[in-house]
């Protein structure tokens, strides 16, 4: 395959990361520059769905970047989860490539980040806390909010005549097993409130409920309903800037990031008591949804400077690309195979090991 050159080159960590970075994407195309997307295999996220681009940009598999075939000045990722994006972070620590990458911190612990983002060329952090705790590990930090959030910060629409529910099923990382038991006390609840439900189920929950799963997004669900009934999730974050009232059901007691300390912005009961008393309460104040946590939500993204975001990541990426003359691959494909053929050896010498015992 010839080598194919790109001023960017773009890597989602997640589906609902596609939509801003498209919008980034765009925006750099307008200064001529040319962008192109890469699909991870191994991420969480099994259905990343890129039709939503429309063919404005090309996207390549992993391989395509790890293998030398492309060529690039800046890379650009979201989120980055562990595995490949990881792999390549390691890779462009070697480089002369420009890395870059926004996080969204929340659920993951200080340690790990700042291994993972260490030389980063560019950091950027959704609120002044993650770039004082971060912004040193990398070369340059920016606050820019979460881009993600800035079409849904505009959209607004009244509540539906009778109340309703969305419950979002998100058990597809730490507790999966324990779904089934916690719907089953929402649904015990709800049932004795004569509270309709909607249930959005996360693409990484794959447990069985025995009920009727919608089809739409979670912020669409949203938008349909009174009030969302969730466990620890950004989707929380959606919900308040929708407008909508907030149960964080915390029946297994989590106590290490900052959906617990919340500034009374929504409710976090433990048991099925609570939950009833949370429930009513957070129904009976939904009209001052956001302005009981416009406070909170400045703190964990900064709301306002939000509805900029795109704009203000573009500008910055924009002014790195133009420092650099040079397209660049980011690594050899003998490196590649080199680099495969030495993680097969490892993985079987770790499988042979125990049977030597």
């Amino acid at each position: 395959m010839k080598n194919e050159s790109f001023d960017a080159i773009f890597i989602p960590g997640n589906s609902y990361h596609i939509e801003a970075m498209e919008e980034i994407a765009s925006l750099l195309s307008k200064s001529k520059l040319n962008v192109s997307f890469i699909e991870i295999n191994n991420l969480v996220d099994e259905d990343m769905d890129f039709k939503t681009l429309n063919n404005k940009f090309p996207v390549f598999g992993e391989n395509s970047l790890l293998r030398g075939e492309l060529k690039t000045k800046l890379i650009f990722a979201m989120s980055t989860q562990p595995g490949a994006i990881v792999e390549i972070f390691k890779l462009l620590n070697k480089s002369n490539i420009v890395s870059s990458c926004l996080i969204e911190t929340p659920m993951y612990d200080l340690k790990t980040l700042k291994k993972r983002y260490k030389n980063l060329d560019i950091l950027f952090t959704t609120n002044n806390k993650e770039k004082e705790l971060l912004g040193k590990v990398c070369k340059k930090s920016f606050v820019v909010g979460v881009p993600r959030f800035e079409k849904i910060i505009k959209t607004y629409r009244e509540f539906p005549e009778k109340d309703c529910a969305v419950v979002n099923l998100n058990f597809g990382w730490h507790d999966s097993h324990k779904g089934p038991e916690w719907f089953n006390d929402v649904l015990e609840v709800s049932k004795g409130l004569n509270l309709k439900l909607i249930l959005n189920k996360h693409y990484g929950d794959k447990n069985e409920y025995y009920q009727e799963i919608s089809k739409n997004s979670i912020e669409d669900d949203i938008l349909e309903s009174s009030l969302l009934i969730t466990r620890e999730s950004s989707v929380i974050f959606q919900a308040l800037i929708l407008q909508r009232p907030v149960v964080f059901y915390n029946r297994y007691k989590y106590t290490g990031d900052q959906l617990i300390n919340n500034f009374g912005s929504f409710s976090v009961p433990q048991n099925k008591v609570d939950l009833r008393d949370a429930i009513i309460s957070e129904l009976e104040s939904k009209h001052k949804v956001l302005s009981k946590s416009k406070e909170y939500l400045d703190q964990v993204f900064l709301y306002d400077e939000s509805k900029g975001s795109c704009e203000k990541i573009s500008k910055i990426l924009i002014e790195e690309i133009a420092f650099k003359s040079e397209y660049l691959i980011l690594q050899t494909k003998l490196n590649f195979y080199i680099s495969n053929i030495t993680k097969f050896i490892y993985k079987l010498l770790r499988r042979l090991k125990p049977s030597q015992n």
